[in-house]
């Protein structure tokens, strides 16, 4: 007796042919998320809790020589205190009716196969990446009926008002608001201090027209100054809003399209140089500042001033489809899609945030 395919054996004998494109439309669905992955520093999953020693002072002494028999002094880098943070896994499933599939003669089966791998998109199999960019940037997501906050906060968020972090390391923003000197939340399971060495840049644009080069400089300076090898800052992430004006504010300066990516939209995107250094500006539009930080300064716009190396990354299970199973007790289908990774913004002092940018 012939056996019947079930609607599970008929997704999964396809999904080898289509799996791979899947997967790279699914990884690729923010430019700021394939941005950060792309760049930041790759680190072996371990174990789920991490450790890094936080350098206090700098392994360095230096003696000067008049008359040839002084003593040389040294210094041992001193590590006493702690950078400590945790990891998290999502699930994402998605699901299909045995019903849609079950039509028709084999072929016409295939085909309907094959379209419905052409629909994931739209059926929200991007948003898992795109929740992703927005909760970093912010501590929200895009749509609550696919998922809410919640189900993300294991994972860092950039913007330095959030506070409901669920895991160790992960529980506050990375990015204050503050003065150096004012910072004192704790990120990476160490509170913030100037002393330290643990602590962000931070700077707010009073007028854009006045002030608002001269503040960019100024923060992209104090970044530079604290990074060893001097690089300038790659890129400064900034809401849609605070790009139009900062253009303005450049309407007869040169726009520089970045063609190191390869895909066609970002080559073919615009961005914003910055004076004197190699910085670039470009856009997400997943934050809209003037509801997402009502009451801050970063109401007036944000910028996120990165350096994408600065971030560590620790992946246990990438994000790409499993195999098609049955519901039990359903006339449904289901695929998961397990994301488990550890991220972490570690060298705070050479990143930084900017607000403002919407004012006159």
């Amino acid at each position: 007796m012939a056996v019947i395919a079930t609607a599970a054996d008929e997704l999964n004998a396809i999904l080898p042919d289509v799996s791979e494109e899947l997967e790279d439309t699914i990884r690729h669905a923010s430019d700021f998320i394939d941005w950060l992955l792309g760049g930041a520093t790759k680190h072996n999953f371990d174990g789920d809790l991490r450790q890094k020693a936080l350098d206090t002072a700098k392994a360095v002494k230096v003696k000067g020589i008049y008359e040839g028999n002084e003593s040389l002094p040294f210094r041992v880098k001193e590590r006493t205190q702690m950078l400590e943070w945790r990891g998290h896994r999502a699930v994402a499933t998605l699901a299909v009716f045995n019903r849609d599939l079950a039509v028709g003669s084999k072929n016409a089966r295939k085909q309907k196969v094959l379209d419905l791998y052409a629909d994931l998109p739209k059926l929200g199999a991007l948003d898992p990446v795109q929740n992703l960019e927005r909760y970093i940037l912010c501590g929200d997501v895009l749509d609550t009926d696919i998922a809410t906050a919640t189900e993300y906060q294991g994972w860092m968020c950039l913007y330095g008002g959030f506070t409901s972090g669920k895991v160790m390391g992960m529980e506050n923003g990375m990015l204050q608001l503050a003065a150096p000197a004012a910072q004192n939340a704790k990120t990476l399971n160490l509170a913030k201090s100037q002393a330290l060495g643990h602590y962000n840049q931070y700077g707010n644009i009073t007028s854009m027209s006045a002030d608002g080069e001269r503040t960019i400089s100024k923060l992209l300076s104090d970044c530079v100054y604290n990074d060893p090898s001097r690089t300038d800052p790659e890129v400064i992430w900034v809401d849609r809003d605070s790009y139009v004006e900062y253009g303005e504010t450049r309407k007869n300066r040169l726009i520089i399209v970045d063609n190191s990516r390869k895909d066609d939209q970002a080559a073919n995107e615009d961005f914003h140089p910055i004076n004197g250094y190699k910085t670039k500006m470009r856009i997400t539009r997943a934050i809209n500042p003037a509801v997402d930080f009502a009451g801050t300064a970063a109401a007036k716009g944000i910028g996120y001033v990165l350096h994408a190396e600065d971030f560590e990354y620790s992946e246990v299970e990438p994000l790409r489809p499993t195999q098609w199973v049955p519901l039990n007790g359903t006339d449904m289908t289901i695929m998961q899609m397990p994301w488990h990774f550890r991220m972490a913004l570690l060298r705070h002092r050479r990143n930084g945030v900017l607000t403002g940018f919407h004012n006159a």
